[in-house]
């Protein structure tokens, strides 16, 4: 945790630098993130949901989209406590619009959590794994393509 410390003290010093958090789990825990905020002035959270991968034969941890609905009430508290703590959240990637209630949806909107041109459609995005291999969707990343 100590080397964590002083990655995080080094990036303090930089104008441009967000922490992010990946949900992947129905009652996710979050709490620590918001103390990193405070401690080390984060001012740009980026909020997501993590998406399945396989790696080497491994699989990551992640929450299938069947769930995302009950995770509404996580993301509305944790942009709150981002608030809080003088931080913004944003969404990066597309969002089922239908997870959200009107109200839900309306705060996020408001608050520029999330944006229809943003989270509300799919673009293609490059994507890097951990072995920095590089493929251009979820969907495609298990096809290798040859020199």
């Amino acid at each position: 945790m100590e080397h964590c410390g002083r990655k995080l003290r080094i990036l303090k010093q930089s104008l441009k630098r967000d922490m992010s958090f990946n949900i992947y789990e129905k009652n996710p825990e979050y709490t620590y993130i918001f103390e990193l905020v405070s401690k080390y002035h984060f001012k740009n959270l980026r909020l997501s949901f993590s998406m399945p991968e396989t790696f080497n034969g491994r699989k990551n941890s992640y929450l299938p989209i069947e769930d995302y609905k009950s995770t509404s009430k996580n993301v509305i508290d944790f942009v709150r406590k981002a608030e809080a703590v003088d931080a913004k959240v944003g969404m990066d990637n597309a969002v089922p619009v239908c997870m959200f209630t009107p109200e839900e949806l309306s705060e996020l909107m408001i608050k520029q959590v999330v944006a229809p041109n943003r989270n509300f459609v799919c673009y293609p995005a490059i994507n890097i794994g951990p072995d920095l291999s590089v493929w251009r969707c979820f969907g495609t990343s298990k096809i290798s393509i040859k020199n």
